[in-house]
């Protein structure tokens, strides 16, 4: 896949930013791997501009600091899991998986 790196945050090439959409309609916002201590300007300016139109958030672990999981929800719904590198207090708190 190609695509650019900021920050920390890989971004897709515009002609792959179709926005996954559930059966029902519900468009999905999908990340990972935040490793961030803080939502910096940086991380909110993509992430209000690439997920504004998205009705939850999907945050597939190693989220690092709670204040990401604070910020991210404060904008939508939000879905997360833990992973390897979070904290134990995160790791405590949240599932490693959302599948049953």
């Amino acid at each position: 896949m190609r695509g650019t790196q900021q920050m920390g945050v890989f971004q897709r090439p515009a002609e792959a930013d179709k926005i996954p959409t559930t059966e029902n309609g519900v468009k999905i916002g999908i990340l990972s791997g935040t490793h961030l201590s803080e939502p910096h300007p940086e991380f909110k300016r993509i992430i209000e501009t690439r997920l504004k139109e998205v009705d939850r958030i999907f945050h597939a672990g190693d989220i690092v600091d709670r204040s990401i999981i604070e910020y991210l929800s404060s904008l939508k719904e939000l879905t997360a899991v833990c992973g390897n590198m979070d904290p134990p207090d995160i790791q405590r708190d949240l599932p490693k998986s959302c599948f049953q």
